[in-house]
Parts: structure tokens; C-alpha cells; sequence
């Protein structure tokens, strides 16, 4: 009896520890998908889902994979299963959440939220740090896309920030962190730093230099923000252009999706930067495509304007028409806000009217060049040959001057671009001038001072390095400049810091800080 005992303990022994060994095979299967796909390795991905049990979650994942590799939605039942274990059900829920953000249902984004976020909630309970991961880019991503609540972003930006693991996750928390500047900036809660956003762009820059598709988002962003509140177009569209050459590389929808908007921003650039010939073909190609009819309005409204920017009036014509036939066309309670601009910026009847005088008076004026070409020739010819000769007599003085005046311009241009956000020191140590709250000078040696209250120690004097510092850092002492940035106040005698650390400041430097 004792022996027959004993033997059903070993069978439930065995069983349970087979049961153990199948659940943790099955965790770490799903935690290699989530990795494949972080890695944009789909084929990897895939093959790994056919080890789910759960044929749901298989389903989902299948559809994720899909989607972003050939854009198609294949029409799936997403229905919980009635038994599963804890993580199979956040991984549901945060799933679930990903495939409504795809079918972009309105409707649906109180629900895809409260998904996230109770995946989030849930796994802290389980310490499962790659669901909480996941949980964390897709609430940012949400709030950056689709709510834009700058108080909630900031909140799960710091949780975010708590759980990065490796570059790709540094790229994300920095991509992100530079979508919550942008908008903060846009709803005017604050002006834009640019010292802050250089140095989140340095930072996106390292963390992209080893994934194609991250080196074209950094490339795509930058242009962004150069265009749109550095209103540098020319530069904007040099990182404009290498991320379409890198999209282009990239075969997958999820790359291809972003080159027509990529390209039509690209045209916007040029067309601000008076460069409108440029623009029009862009504007051309974009209008082949399918897309919404708001769309397809704004982009013959910028094709007018293109037009009638180099004095093109009948094309110009053709395309505010063909503007005004969608406005008429379109949804009017679902795009209100953009038809009411449209009919305040133009009255339909008068724009039409002085194209038609603009167009009439250009085919007037080629008719009478036509007539007068001949004498126009003589004179052109009499010009040049003038032009020529004074030239040639001023040439030397005028290569001088022009040599001059260029390189006075690249210098003016090299100061008003470069931003030097950080300084290296003799140690080789990189430190970003954002995070450095004052240097002490102690006999030949130089202790830098943190605002993570790190102090590194290297020898050097304080009227060296202060050459390499921003106009923010000020000496308030023979052996002392602090960053302003820090300072919370000032007295006669002392400067206290944000961190109440206490600064001295002697008599001859007190007018620095009036």
C-alpha cells in the first residue's frame, strides 16, 4: 500500500513539474515574440507564434505581424478565452488594444486605453517587467497620437523611463519625450527649448545608429521640427530626404506607409522656402494616390498656389477648382474646422476672377514679347557684351569682395546652427552642459558638479573652461561659475541652488547678476 502510495506521488510530482516546464516555455515564448517584434524580425516572430497554445492570442499576434509586413486587416473574432493564466491575459488586453488603434475606430480609444492601463496595473502586480514595458510605450504612444493630456503624458513618461532595457527602448523614451516638447509647444503651454531639444535629438541620433527604421524616424522627426518651428525648410528637407531614401530601403508597409507624407511635407518645404517648381511635382505625384478627399483638397490647394507662385495662372485656376469641387464634396460636419478655413482664406468668386485677369494679362504680355522679341534680342545682346566688359575691368576687386561676403555669410550661418550642448573634458569625460550645475576651482584641479550630484575632478584652470561654456553660466566667484538654470535665489553674499546647496558670491562679481 505504502509503495502504491508512494508511486502516486511521483506521477503527480512528474505531472506538475512537466505542467511548471510547459508554463514557462510558454512565457518565455511570448516574451520572444514581443522581442522579434520590437526587432522588426516578423519572420522570427511568426515562427514563435506557432508554439502558442492559445490560439487567440496566436490569432492577434498573426494579425500584428500582418499588418505591419503588407498593411492588410484580415477581419478576425477577438474572443478572450474563458481559462487562461495572468499574463495571457494582459497580453489579450494590450493585443486587443493594438488591433482596434490599427482599424483607427474613433470610438474605441477609451477602450484601447483603459487596456493599456490595466495591463500596466496588472503586471506591476506580477512584476512582469515586459508587459509593463509594452504597456508603458503603448499609453505613451496613445496619449502622444490621440489624447495629447501633457499631464499624463509626463506622468508615464517618468514610468517609462523606469523600465527601459536597451537602445531601441532608449530610442522610443527620447522619440517620445521629444513629442511631449512638441506638444506642449502647440497647445502654447511653453515656448520650445532648443538647448533641450538638441539634446534629445543627439541622444535619438546615438540610440537609431543601429536600426534602419529608427535612423529614418530620427531623420523624419528632425525635419519636423526644423520646419515647423525652426522654419529652416532647406535644412529640414535635407533630413527629409535621407529618411525617404532609408523608407524607401525598407520593403515592409510599416516603412512604405510614411513616404507620401514624408513627401508631401517635403513639397510644403519648398514651397516656404520660395523654391514652388520644386514643390509641384510633389504636389503632382501626391494627387495619383489614394487617399481621403480632405486630403486630395489640400493638396490641389497647394498645387494653386504653387502654380501661381511662379505666374502659371491657368493651372493655378484649374487646381483652386478642383479644390473647391472636393470642398463641396466632402464631409461638412466631419471636417467643419478646415472647410471654414478654406472659406476664409478665399472667396470662391473673386480668387476665380483674378486668376482669369492674371492668366488673361499673362498671355497678353508673351503675345506682345512675341512682337518685340527682335528689338529685345539687340538690346539683350548690347547688355551682355556691356556687362562683360565691366566685368572683366572689375574682376579682381569683384572676386575679392564676393569671396568676402561668402565666407562672412557661412560663418554668420555656422554661428546661428551649431549649439553646443555639451563640453569634453581632459579626462575624455563627456558632460551635457543641461545637466551641469557649477564648476569649483581647488588649486590647479577643477571639480564639476552635477545636477545627479556625480562630481568629476580633473586638473585645469576656470578661465579655460569658461570659454567653452553657453552665456548661461556665470562667475559669481574668483573659484566659482554656476548655471544659472539652477539657481533657485540670491543675497549679498550667497547664491542657494535648487538642491539648497549654498554657492559663495564675492563683491566683485555681484553686478553679473543684476
Amino acid at each position: 500500500m505504502e509503495g502504491v502510495n508512494f508511486l502516486k506521488f511521483k506521477l503527480h510530482y512528474i505531472i506538475a513539474y512537466f505542467t511548471s516546464v510547459a508554463y514557462c516555455v510558454g512565457q518565455n515564448s511570448i516574451d520572444n515574440i514581443f522581442l522579434s517584434l520590437k526587432q522588426e524580425n516578423f519572420r522570427k516572430a511568426y515562427l514563435l507564434t506557432q508554439d502558442l497554445k492559445n490560439k487567440n492570442l496566436q490569432d492577434l499576434f498573426n494579425y500584428q505581424i500582418e499588418y505591419q509586413t503588407n498593411g492588410q486587416k484580415s477581419k478576425i473574432e477577438p474572443l478572450e478565452p474563458k481559462k487562461s493564466n495572468k499574463k495571457e491575459e494582459l497580453v489579450y488586453k494590450l493585443l486587443l488594444a493594438d488591433y482596434y488603434t490599427s482599424l483607427k475606430l474613433p470610438k474605441k480609444d477609451s477602450l484601447i486605453f483603459r487596456n493599456y492601463l490595466y495591463s500596466y496595473n496588472e503586471a506591476l502586480k506580477i512584476n512582469d517587467s515586459v508587459i509593463i514595458r509594452e504597456s508603458l510605450k503603448k499609453i505613451n504612444k496613445h496619449i502622444a497620437y490621440r489624447s495629447r493630456d501633457t499631464v499624463a503624458y509626463k506622468k508615464y513618461l517618468e514610468l517609462y523611463e523606469n523600465y527601459v532595457k536597451d537602445s531601441i527602448d532608449l530610442f522610443w523614451l527620447n522619440y517620445y519625450k521629444i513629442g511631449y516638447q512638441f506638444i506642449k509647444t502647440e497647445l502654447k503651454t511653453e515656448t520650445i527649448n532648443t538647448l533641450l531639444m538638441n539634446e534629445l535629438y543627439s541622444k535619438l541620433k546615438d540610440y537609431s545608429d543601429e536600426n534602419t527604421y529608427l535612423r529614418g524616424l530620427y531623420h523624419q522627426s528632425l525635419g519636423i521640427y526644423q520646419s515647423h518651428w525652426l522654419k529652416d525648410y532647406s535644412t529640414a528637407n535635407v533630413n527629409n530626404l535621407e529618411a525617404l531614401t532609408i523608407y524607401e530601403r525598407i520593403k515592409y508597409w510599416y516603412s512604405q506607409t510614411k513616404i507620401n507624407g514624408l513627401k508631401f511635407n517635403t513639397a510644403i518645404n519648398y514651397y516656404k522656402n520660395n523654391e514652388p517648381r520644386k514643390a509641384i511635382p510633389f504636389f503632382k505625384a501626391d494627387l495619383k494616390r489614394d487617399k481621403e478627399k480632405i486630403l486630395a483638397m489640400y493638396t490641389n490647394e497647394w498645387l494653386s498656389k504653387s502654380y501661381e507662385a511662379v505666374k502659371e495662372y491657368d493651372s493655378s485656376l484649374y487646381y483652386f477648382k478642383e479644390m473647391n469641387i472636393i470642398k463641396e464634396e466632402i464631409d461638412k460636419r466631419k471636417h467643419s474646422r478646415e472647410i471654414k478655413r478654406i472659406e476664409g482664406e478665399y472667396n470662391y468668386e473673386d480668387k476665380v476672377k483674378q486668376l482669369e485677369e492674371l492668366s488673361k494679362e499673362n498671355s497678353n504680355l508673351q503675345t506682345s514679347l512675341l512682337s518685340i522679341f527682335p528689338l529685345l534680342g539687340i538690346v539683350s545682346i548690347l547688355l551682355v557684351l556691356s556687362f562683360y566688359l565691366f566685368k572683366r575691368y572689375k574682376k579682381k576687386s569683384h572676386i575679392l569682395e564676393e569671396e568676402q561676403s561668402q565666407t562672412l555669410q557661412k560663418l554668420d550661418e555656422l554661428k546661428s546652427i551649431v549649439i553646443k550642448n555639451h563640453i569634453v573634458l581632459k579626462d575624455k569625460t563627456k558632460v551635457y552642459v543641461s545637466d551641469l550645475m557649477y564648476i569649483k576651482s581647488d588649486d590647479h584641479y577643477l571639480e564639476i558638479i552635477t545636477q545627479d550630484a556625480k562630481k568629476h575632478t580633473v586638473r585645469g584652470k576656470l578661465s579655460d573652461i569658461k570659454e567653452e561654456l553657453p552665456p548661461n553660466f556665470i562667475q559669481c566667484h574668483r573659484s566659482y561659475i554656476v548655471n544659472s538654470n539652477f539657481i533657485k535665489q540670491t543675497n549679498s553674499s550667497r547664491i542657494i541652488l535648487i538642491n539648497k546647496e549654498q554657492i559663495p558670491l564675492s563683491r566683485s562679481f555681484r553686478t553679473n547678476f543684476k
